[in-house]
């Protein structure tokens, strides 16, 4: 019997230093022209070599009450918690599970998860988050995408959000018969009720919309460069906020008016 332990013991440590000397290719699914990973922040999407890339992380979004008080949806650690054996482990395993069934890619930190699922042009993404105080009706979520300073972001009125030049405007309407005109909101942030919200980068193939579920604000920080989606609870006592943001891509500008 102690000989069993032994030999299972051995065996255990010697699957641990296998595991901690192996480095798994960091987990992806390709989104249009996109990649979709995970990393240090979240989930990011972007173009191997170019100046775009998008974040949608639990360090950026933020829950907020009716009082004015908010807090960040998981604050980044000061120092970075020891690991166990065990953990170390764990997450070697659940890299080498996503790396080799090509599943959802999830991003874990205290008790939110968020996670994204490409099916053809569509990128998923589910959050799912755990509040350490009570989530009433009135608790609002606010997912927050930063974009680029050369974007092009304009919702599916043609409202145009960015300050972006004239010339790029015209050439932009030129291309793809898009009237785009301005907010003309003198106010640093500025608000649509559009069902889609478009991001388009000169210098990156591929367009993304963002699609703004129904009686949801989005504004737009433009200070900050980003864009910030919120959604009440709508229910008191949940144990948890729980939403989906569905991000198409497409080649170009052009099929926007097939939307």
């Amino acid at each position: 019997m102690r000989q069993t332990a032994l030999i299972l013991a051995v065996v255990g440590v010697g699957i641990i230093s296998i595991l901690g000397t192996i480095t798994y290719p960091t987990p992806y699914q390709k989104f249009g022209n996109f990649f979709v990973t995970t990393n240090a922040m979240g989930i990011g999407l972007y173009q191997p070599a170019k100046y775009a890339d998008y974040e949608i992380s639990p360090f950026l979004d933020v829950l907020s009450e009716a009082t004015g008080a908010a807090t960040a949806v998981a604050s980044l650690p000061e120092h970075a918690p020891a690991k166990t054996l065990l953990t170390t482990l764990r997450n070697k395993m659940h890299t080498a599970a996503q790396y080799f069934l090509l599943g959802k890619l999830t991003f874990r930190t205290g008790t939110s998860a968020y996670s994204a699922s490409v099916t053809g042009d569509t990128l998923t993404i589910h959050i799912s988050v755990k509040p350490n105080q009570t989530i009433t009706k009135n608790t609002m979520y606010t997912m927050i995408l930063a974009y680029n300073r050369d974007d092009i972001v304009f919702d599916s009125q043609g409202i145009l959000f960015t300050e972006t030049s004239e010339d790029m405007v015209s050439a932009f309407t030129k291309a793809y018969a898009i009237p785009l005109s301005r907010d003309g909101v003198q106010y640093r942030v500025s608000q649509s009720r559009a069902p889609v919200m478009y991001i388009v980068n000169p210098w990156v193939a591929g367009i993304l919309a963002i699609r703004i579920p129904s009686g949801v604000t989005a504004d737009i920080d433009k200070n900050n460069k980003h864009i910030l989606i919120h959604e009440y609870a709508g229910t008191d006592g949940l144990d948890r906020i729980t939403k989906d943001i569905s991000i198409q891509t497409f080649p170009n500008a052009g099929f926007i008016g097939r939307l």
